[in-house]
């Protein structure tokens, strides 16, 4: 088949929803599917670029604030995805849907001929986090200007596809509150070729334990409850904490005041994104991995771990739980306890036996997700006649 593959943010950007979809992407083209990507913009993409793959990075909309920014990015390159489309000759359009691609179905399909499928990533309507009242006096121009017109396009997308897929059940069930059929969940996969027990670990100069989180510096991805939970670690062994990933705005000034606030700058180090190529080897080279999101749809990176066999401690929040087993596959916690997470953590770390029997458990987890598994049950269970998508039964 010819897919068109419509992402807000590609390679060589190395979130957990780029990596997925470079991951599918790949996997597709190894099948002999021609695959055309349109996102947007990137500046020093084109030389991470290799293999068949077509790749349209298109302008992307001077105004940053979303929807909006993506809304008239789809009206401005409208034309120009109707010419890909045609020279291409595409017979079906695969929406990476999440942050920034809220608005991107519906104008696509009130366009468009063909078949789409959404794959969604983010909605807000499975993240009560975003939709909570916030007491500041920026609070009604966020809900009119941003939340409220997000929310009508999530909405409206999710409906106008013609095939949804979600990457975990939680998404789907927060999902089946409008929509009710046509919608598969399918997760997000790895692989395993790269992410696996025999990896080397990376070389990292450390006195102590070395912990890991990783993911963009953000607030709900809930570091500063992590670091809370250090001052109390640090005070009983000797550990280090590493926060690998890019900051969301100006996270990282407020995360490193809460690191001089307890005294942690000894013991709290800020990495900052490292080449995919490296992240194995670099996981590997860790003691423990703590992922304390307040909201999370999938967490690839608890996946990545557990598939290497490291111990992943994790908040018991959005679709994590369908990753770990609590005690058994992974830890989980309630999101923002820091004391309770301090206890987990200086237990697993001290704890050779239980963390070995959690490792042995999480690798063979892990293995559910392979790529080449998880890319059979979009042709098995759908099909196209006539340019329409169907979804069998």
């Amino acid at each position: 088949m010819n897919i068109l593959i419509l992402t807000p943010d590609f390679a060589p950007s190395i979130g957990g929803v780029e990596i997925a979809t470079k991951l599918l992407i790949d996997e597709l083209s190894r099948r002999g599917h021609h695959i055309v990507v349109v996102t947007t913009e990137r500046k020093g993409a084109q030389s991470a670029e290799t293999g068949d793959i077509k790749i349209f990075r298109l302008r992307d909309f001077p105004i940053k604030l979303d929807p909006w920014r993506s809304f008239f990015f789809i009206k401005q390159n409208l034309k120009t995805i109707s010419r890909i489309i045609h020279d291409e000759k595409i017979e079906l359009i695969n929406v990476v849907h999440f942050d920034r691609s809220y608005p991107f179905t519906f104008i696509l399909k009130k366009n468009l001929d063909l078949p789409i499928i959404t794959t969604v990533h983010v909605t807000w309507f499975a993240d009560p986090i975003y939709r909570k009242i916030r007491f500041t006096i920026k609070e009604p121009l966020r809900r009119i200007l941003r939340l409220y017109p997000g929310m009508w396009m999530d909405k409206k997308s999710i409906e106008s596809a013609d095939m949804v897929i979600t990457i975990s059940k939680h998404l789907e069930d927060s999902i089946r509150a409008f929509r009710k059929d046509r919608i598969i969940t399918i997760p997000n996969a790895i692989d395993l070729s790269k992410f696996n027990p025999g990896v080397s670990p990376a070389k990292i100069d450390c006195d102590g334990y070395r912990i890991l989180c990783t993911g963009r510096l953000s607030p709900e991805k809930g570091q500063m409850f992590l670091i809370e939970a250090m001052k109390i670690v640090v005070s009983s062994i000797n550990a280090h904490l590493f926060l690998l990933g890019s900051s969301n705005g100006n996270e990282i000034d407020k995360l490193q005041k809460i690191v001089s606030k307890y005294g942690l700058e000894k013991r709290v180090h800020f990495i900052s994104p490292i080449p995919y190529d490296e992240v194995p080897s670099y996981y590997k080279a860790m003691d423990l991995i703590v992922q304390p999101s307040l909201s999370e749809s999938f967490g690839i990176a608890i996946l990545e771990n557990m598939a290497l066999g490291n111990v992943v401690i994790a908040s018991e929040v959005g679709g994590i739980p369908e990753l770990i087993e609590d005690g058994k596959t992974g830890v989980l916690v309630p999101p923002g306890d820091p004391i309770l997470m301090s206890e987990k953590i200086v237990e697993f770390l001290l704890n050779k036996i239980k963390s070995s029997q959690i490792k042995n458990d999480a690798i063979r987890k892990s293995k559910e997700f392979d790529i080449a598994k998880n890319v059979d049950p979009i042709f098995r269970r759908s099909k196209i006649k006539n340019n329409i998508f169907h979804t069998a039964a």
